[in-house]
């Protein structure tokens, strides 16, 4: 799952930052702590949550309880957090758990603390019903689901304007949607304040008979869905194309230069179909990567080394006792 966030620069004074500290949890969990313009910190943390069930119990909790350990130690100092990533997990099924007077303690511990703790859950919402779009499409099932999230602490540093949900097939295969947040960093002058609470205003006087009904959910998602479109209306926002290239910087050049190079290998392994040709491909691809990844990530050796070397790929193949298709899958995850 990816997650783009772009934030609205003001032409008054220059965007910059320092990075105070990077941190890894396994291949799960990544926080970026950096310091904006008038000592502000934004922690930045994008979390990979695995699928429910027994065998990933264990590796689900100790996540959950890292990304609470991360969390509270960020507040207590004051900073700002943005959480992003793949949560695996429903959070409106969540809320829906928790209505019941029957149930005393929900047993999802992230969703339970960023709830209490008042954190925004910035969803993406369908323009017709003012409901949080899904972000995942199953493959077996063709079921829609939202797996995918972007929470911000209370009284973040600055407005978010609107999150969509966009589909990525026409540009790289994948079961997840693309969320994307969009946030104001603009020194908003007072005239578009007011045309935005104008916008407001308007939104919410229009004849909805079902957002104007008793129903509470109904009532805040049209409140939301006139923020949304006053936001939209009101504010400057920026357009990124993809289809004009960028000058890298040349210190993010090796970053880029080794995405390229797994994105490219893994987009290979649909054309492999035994494991012959599987180990061929290994042996190419392997003896150039390694060295490439432990020149830019020396400290992380644990990630390479959850990789299977080439002289062992059979061995590895035979004694997991799994189809090929199966055992591809689980190696594309891997990687």
């Amino acid at each position: 799952m990816v997650l783009l966030f772009i934030f609205c620069q003001s032409p008054c004074w220059c965007w910059y930052s320092f990075t105070l500290q990077k941190r890894f949890y396994k291949d799960r969990l990544i926080s970026l702590l950096l310091q904006l313009p008038g000592r502000q910190n934004l922690l930045i943390i994008g979390a990979y949550i695995p699928p429910s069930s027994g065998l990933n119990n264990k590796s689900i909790a100790e996540c959950h309880s890292t990304l609470i350990s991360w969390i509270t130690s960020a507040c207590v100092t004051g900073t700002h957090i943005i959480l992003g990533g793949d949560l695996n997990a429903n959070f409106d099924s969540f809320i829906k758990y928790i209505s019941s007077d029957d149930i005393k303690s929900p047993s999802h511990s992230l969703f339970r603390f960023l709830h209490t703790h008042q954190f925004d859950d910035l969803c993406a919402l369908d323009p017709s019903t003012s409901l949080p779009l899904p972000t995942f499409t199953s493959a077996s099932s063709g079921q829609l689901s939202r797996l995918d999230y972007l929470w911000t602490s209370p009284d973040f540093l600055t407005a978010h304007l609107w999150s969509y949900v966009m589909d990525t097939l026409d540009t790289f295969n994948s079961d997840h949607m693309l969320l994307i947040g969009f946030f104001d960093f603009l020194s908003i002058r007072d005239i578009k304040r007011f045309f935005f609470t104008s916008e407001v205003d308007a939104g919410l006087k229009s004849s909805d008979t079902t957002a104007t009904s008793g129903n509470l959910n109904r009532k805040w998602h049209h409140l939301k869905s006139a923020l949304l479109k006053a936001a939209q209306s009101a504010f400057l926002k920026q357009v990124i194309s993809l289809n004009k290239t960028k000058n890298i910087p040349s210190e993010l050049q090796p970053y880029q230069h080794i995405s390229h190079k797994l994105d490219h290998y893994i987009r290979s392994l649909s054309r492999n179909f035994t494991i012959s040709e599987l180990y061929g491909s290994w042996n190419r691809f392997y003896p150039s990567f390694c060295p490439l990844f432990l020149e830019i990530f020396a400290d992380q050796n644990d990630l390479i080394n959850q990789l299977p070397l080439p002289n062992t790929l059979y061995s590895a193949f035979i004694s997991s006792n799994l189809p090929f298709k199966t055992y591809l899958n689980k190696f594309k995850g891997l990687l």
